[in-house]
């Protein structure tokens, strides 16, 4: 991937953060994977008893037990009002059962406008929120930039800092290859927690492992 392969508003953020003179040696994008995680179906899993339970109560609630569909007809006010009470639970368990399409499309979303780099200088991360397919890092992604629209996090690594590089491969050739850590904390500073920090989800892991190893070997020179 070329500098001009990407949109606009990633460009500018790209050519911001680049130090006069500083050349690009690689750029890349995450590509999370096309389906759901397994954390992205369990919501969806457990609406289905939920919402089930619902519709039997709210049936029950109405008097199609007792009446059939002609509950209907025969309007109770009483019963319809009753049962009315169960359309949050029926709201709450639909909105669980389509969850997973939810998280899918936030976290294609943030892969999108998540920027990877090695310059002649350094490593450099510009995260919009993706790090990563688990569930803490998918938790810790979106804590760590900030949930406003927009914002990003930028972490540096310069070739001192890249001490302990490592690679999760996949079968496609694609991979993570991890050498840093991200601190955050919750919004009232209560907690805070650290997640691995690196390249996620990218082309050809076993190659960005080795220009990283390449740019390491600068500080020993």
């Amino acid at each position: 991937m070329q500098l001009e392969d990407l949109p606009e508003i990633l460009r500018d953020r790209v050519s911001s953060e680049l130090d006069p003179g500083e050349r690009i040696f690689w750029l890349d994008q995450p590509r999370p994977p096309a389906g759901f995680s397994w954390w992205m179906l369990a919501p969806s899993l457990f609406a289905i008893p939920w919402t089930a339970f619902t519709l039997f109560w709210i049936a029950g609630a109405v008097g199609i037990f007792d009446k059939g569909w002609a509950a209907f007809r025969q309007v109770d006010i009483q019963r319809l009002l009753f049962g009315a009470f169960g359309i949050p639970f029926l709201l709450v368990g639909l909105a669980m059962f389509f969850s997973p399409f939810w998280a899918r499309a936030k976290r294609r979303q943030a892969a999108r406008d998540t920027v990877y780099l090695i310059t002649d200088q350094r490593a450099l991360i510009l995260n919009a929120g993706y790090m990563g397919d688990g569930l803490l890092a998918s938790i810790a992604g979106p804590v760590a930039v900030g949930m406003v629209r927009g914002s990003f996090l930028v972490s540096s690594y310069t070739p001192a800092r890249l001490r302990n590089i490592q690679r999760v491969q996949r079968m496609d050739g694609n991979g993570d290859v991890i050498f840093g850590e991200t601190l955050f904390s919750t919004e009232n500073d209560s907690e805070k927690k650290i997640t691995r920090d690196g390249f996620f989800c990218v082309n050809e892991a076993r190659a960005v492992e080795k220009m990283l190893r390449v740019l390491a070997d600068q500080t020993r020179q």
